[in-house]
């Protein structure tokens, strides 16, 4: 770069912001007799500053665990929220019947018909409504395609509320709070341990260290966490109420924010 700007220093930094503070960030898979398939899909409205287009995203989960997931701006200007978000639906519609086909060849039977959640009131009404045909004229194939999906009982649409809409983090800029209650609920955790030295190579040695301490206790996935590192000689010669509001970068050695 030729001319760079403190936009671009502030880019880099946040890059290199991000590479301290998750040094270890992956995906915990747990084991469940679940066999449910469900989906959260969400979208901007207009994000892209340069051609106002909208990024779509979504995430799908089999047992409870994180399976496949998508980021990526639409390739059409969506003229309304609605219309970016049912786009968003399309998509993740067709993630799901190819997962839902993929099972089936493995001989794997669903305990229920894939559950789709969207934040968009409008949205669902647009799958489940066949009056609108006037105002979704330009999006009629996405909509055929949802729609046939939902008369024949091959998905299942509901609503959640913004605040329990996981693929904001696909999306949107979120706060700290929000980005990281977010990512504890896709199943991400930074399995790095700076009070037990290092990286564990087992996590079940992690969690038996947390049960065995005075000051720390195993989370829950619902919990969300504010990352704020301590280190290992703060962690183990003072006592919790010394840190009230301070919490290992670790899941596994933290607790629950109230």
């Amino acid at each position: 770069m030729h001319t760079p700007r403190v936009s671009h220093l502030q880019a880099v930094e946040r890059i290199l912001r991000y590479l301290k503070t998750s040094p270890g960030q992956g995906l915990v898979y747990k084991s469940s007799s679940s066999l449910s398939l469900i989906a959260y899909s969400n979208a901007d409205c207009a994000g892209s500053l340069d051609d106002r287009r909208s990024t779509i995203g979504f995430c799908t989960y089999f047992g409870g665990n994180l399976i496949t997931w998508r980021s990526k701006k639409q390739t059409v200007v969506a003229r309304s929220s609605a219309e970016a978000e049912y786009r968003a639906m399309a998509a993740v519609t067709s993630e799901l019947t190819w997962l839902g086909s993929l099972l089936g060849d493995l001989g794997v039977k669903l305990s229920s018909p894939p559950t789709l959640f969207c934040d968009s009131q409008a949205a669902i009404h647009i799958a489940k409504n066949l009056v609108f045909h006037k105002r979704t004229k330009h999006i009629e194939v996405d909509c055929h395609f949802v729609r046939e999906k939902v008369q024949s009982k091959e998905l299942m649409l509901e609503h959640v509320p913004a605040s329990g809409q996981v693929v904001d983090v696909l999306t949107k800029a979120l706060s700290c709070k929000l980005y990281y209650q977010f990512l504890s609920k896709l199943g991400a955790y930074d399995l790095y341990a700076p009070a037990c030295g290092g990286v564990l190579d087992d996590i079940g040695k992690t969690i038996a260290v947390c049960r065995q301490s005075r000051f720390f206790g195993v989370p829950d996935i619902k919990s969300a966490w504010i990352p704020w590192t301590i280190t290992g000689e703060e962690a183990c010669d003072a006592p919790s109420s010394s840190y009230p509001h301070k919490h290992c970068c670790s899941p596994y050695l933290t607790k629950p924010v109230a």
